[in-house]
């Protein structure tokens, strides 16, 4: 009885190598070449600074990114189609009042009213700007009743690391 049981396992393990095997091969065609694809992660991306300007005064802090994002918006790492876009951020020291933002961009002027968010305590403008490349920004903020001059300078350097070497 002992005979007939260790051949019955025999054969149930020759069996079994004769099916996993070629099981076994069949996963290593298609495994190991999926190794040397590369995924490219910049494909994926849905909102990119690519520069950032910054201007303060005592009582005012302004920061201006230079974006691309997808329109309509969704983070959700499917890509859609993507616009160069301006978005400039204010802190200043009270959100009750009227605040618009006026800047000289290829020598032409352009801005509007500020938006304030209750959540952040600051304003917020967005526009359909490229100002990827430019190395600073002449501002004038009209805070209320008066007008705050300055220049938003970019924080990127001749060593800064693109934004697609950084990915």
């Amino acid at each position: 009885m002992n005979i007939f049981s260790s051949a019955k396992t025999y054969q149930q393990k020759k069996l079994w190598q004769i099916f996993l095997f070629p099981l076994f091969l069949l996963s290593c065609i298609f495994l190991f070449p999926s190794c040397n694809k590369t995924v490219e992660y910049f494909d994926y991306v849905s909102e990119l600074r690519s520069n950032i300007f910054l201007a303060k005064t005592e009582t005012f802090d302004l920061r201006i990114y230079a974006t691309v994002k997808e329109s309509p918006y969704s983070p959700d790492g499917v890509p859609r189609e993507c616009f160069p876009r301006l978005e400039a951020y204010l802190l200043s020291p009270e959100g009750n009042k009227s605040v618009c933002l006026s800047m000289q961009i290829d020598g032409q002027t352009q801005g509007g009213e500020m938006s304030y968010d209750n959540v952040k305590g600051e304003y917020y403008y967005a526009c359909s700007l490229d100002v990827s490349t430019l190395s600073s920004i002449p501002c004038a903020i009209t805070y209320g009743e008066e007008t705050i001059e300055l220049i938003a300078s970019s924080v990127v350097t001749k060593d800064t690391i693109s934004p697609q070497a950084a990915l």
